[in-house]
């Protein structure tokens, strides 16, 4: 249909399929939202080589709450529009990627941010591989570390639905030694109840992440930072602990109350046991509410064996 015009009516095409709605929608959002590969296609071959800058003009038009193309397309876990839209930009317009990428809508969510919430590993992929460049590593880590509206960053997104794999893919951005210190800014960002990804995972139990998590404060110089951050607490004052007793998840419990260590651990893993959240309520306090008399155990474990403990049995 949008191939009735001749190369003199070209400028008149373009004008036709960059028209907004009210909602400040062109065809392309409309097309890219609902996943309809042909029609995106057609409308980008609109473009011809010589109108380059229009073509990403027209990529990065927002629509009323500020979504792109490619953040609408990711929303609906659309993995071959987010292909099209990001093969548009030539090896000498990567800046110009990188902004497109970068886009955020009124909410202040990414493509990131809608990928990892759908746990879409393609739409990911198209993503975090796009920052093709060495040089642009910190702009990469800079995109994965943006945060929505919630305080939420990606990892937070993939974190509570317990996609594994995702969550991976975003520790690994910060690879080297050079990056350390930004992993754990990464790390230690709460979302807007205060809960970092450490909380998420052991509400969720999942003792996969809850490893991966404090093997990146791996090495005695790091040790302070592990402490601080298996000491942080939400809104609500929770510290991981009181997650992981509340919801019975002993592998969670014991990874938590190990990586204090040997004996130089002991204050602060006492410490740590002892804590309150905004109620009153240690770890004991929901290991016995749920009747749990392992973690009872290893609570009361963590002040040294003495005579008058017994163990439940």
């Amino acid at each position: 249909m949008l191939n009735i015009f001749n190369e003199e009516e070209k400028d008149k095409s373009i004008q036709f399929v960059m028209a907004e709605d009210r909602n400040k929608n062109t065809a392309l959002h409309l097309a890219s939202y609902n996943g309809n590969r042909k029609i995106t296609k057609c409308l980008i071959n609109v473009f011809s080589e010589g109108k380059k800058k229009k073509l990403i003009k027209y990529l990065m038009h927002t629509d009323k709450d500020k979504d792109t193309a490619l953040t609408l397309a990711s929303r609906n876990s659309h993995a071959e529009i987010v292909s099209s839209l990001l093969d548009i930009f030539g090896k000498d317009e990567q800046e110009k990627l990188i902004k497109f990428l970068m886009q955020e809508n009124i909410h202040k969510h990414t493509a990131l941010h809608f990928a990892s919430f759908k746990g879409d590993k393609e739409i990911i992929q198209l993503l975090l591989s796009a920052f093709s460049h060495e040089d642009e590593k910190d702009k990469l880590i800079e995109f994965v570390m943006k945060k929505n509206k919630y305080n939420e960053t990606a990892l937070h997104l993939a974190s509570e639905k317990e996609n594994i794999e995702i969550v991976q893919w975003l520790l690994n951005v910060f690879g080297g030694e050079e990056n350390k210190e930004k992993l754990f800014e990464y790390l230690m960002q709460g979302n807007q109840e205060e809960d970092t990804v450490l909380h998420l995972a052991c509400q969720k139990g999942n003792e996969t992440i809850v490893n991966w998590l404090l093997n990146a404060f791996q090495g005695k110089k790091r040790k302070q930072k592990l402490i601080e951050y298996l000491f942080q607490e939400n809104l609500h004052k929770h510290t991981a602990l009181h997650f992981a007793s509340y919801k019975g998840n002993k592998t969670v419990v014991k990874i938590l109350l190990t990586a204090f260590g040997s004996e130089d651990g002991k204050d602060k893993l006492i410490e740590y046991v002892m804590k309150e959240n905004r109620n009153k309520n240690t770890a004991l306090h929901f290991a016995c509410q749920k009747g749990n008399e392992e973690i009872v155990n290893w609570l009361l474990n963590a002040f040294g064996k003495k005579k008058g403990h017994k163990k439940i049995d």
